[in-house]
């Protein structure tokens, strides 16, 4: 069997190692972890309820509500976006005209 495989990944050998070689370290690293009690699994009801928890939080949220958080924050960053331009403009005195100091619009 080997002498059918080995061919095959020749070119890989170092690639395969390398791999077998980090993923054995981090297989030893859980171990170590589960064995010293750094690492806990969470028992069968706490398992239970996480999902419960999250399925809720997926249920709660509806496409319109995410549709207009969405819309709501880009039109928040814009309108910052916006003020920002707008102070930087006034700031730089080239002009003393009433357009340095206008207001954006507020978009909501």
């Amino acid at each position: 069997f080997e002498r059918v495989l080995h061919p095959i990944f020749e070119e890989d050998e170092l690639t395969l190692i390398l791999a077998g070689a980090a993923l054995g370290f981090a297989a030893g690293l859980v171990q170590q972890g589960l064995e010293t009690g750094k690492i806990q699994i969470p028992g069968p009801k706490e398992v239970w309820k996480r999902m419960f928890d999250m399925i809720h939080k997926i249920r709660l949220l509806k496409p319109s509500r995410v549709i207009r958080h969405c819309i709501t924050g880009t039109c928040s960053r814009i309108n910052s976006g916006l003020k920002r331009f707008i102070n930087r403009k006034g700031r730089k005195g080239s002009s003393s005209s009433e357009d340095d100091h206008l207001e954006p619009p507020e978009i909501s």
